[in-house]
């Protein structure tokens, strides 16, 4: 039992590291789409299309527990939109369980435009 949480926490690690993928891809999509001029910049991504618009592939969120329909995100906009300090908004989605293939971990993993990731595992 002790064990098992590491184990949970190791595959969860997966979903962190295509989730910072996937923030990197917003932020550089941000900054080449003069993100900082504009409130709105790009809707939510929800399917391979969306992400290929920021330049993932399915097979760049497909591992071994987490694949593409575990990945969402919110629409990245812009906060103070036209000044020195504008700066991203986005938050990113990982649904675990069922959505995942086999042993994907149960629960809900989200990441913010301000490193914080926040991990819900319903217990």
């Amino acid at each position: 039992p002790m064990l098992t949480g590491r184990v949970q926490d190791a595959r969860w690690s997966e979903a962190k590291a295509a989730a910072g993928t996937i923030a990197t891809a917003l932020r550089a999509y941000w900054a080449e789409n003069e993100g900082n001029q504009n409130a709105n910049v790009l809707g939510a991504c929800t399917d391979a299309g969306s992400f290929a618009t920021l330049g993932l592939t399915t097979g760049d969120l497909d591992g071994k527990y987490f694949q593409l329909a575990c990945y969402k995100t919110s629409a990245l906009t812009t906060q103070g939109a036209g000044t020195t300090t504008a700066s991203p908004i986005y938050t990113i989605t990982v649904t675990g369980g069922a959505t995942g293939k086999n042993g994907c971990p149960a629960g809900t993993l989200t990441l913010d435009q301000t490193g914080l990731f926040t991990l819900n595992t319903g217990g």
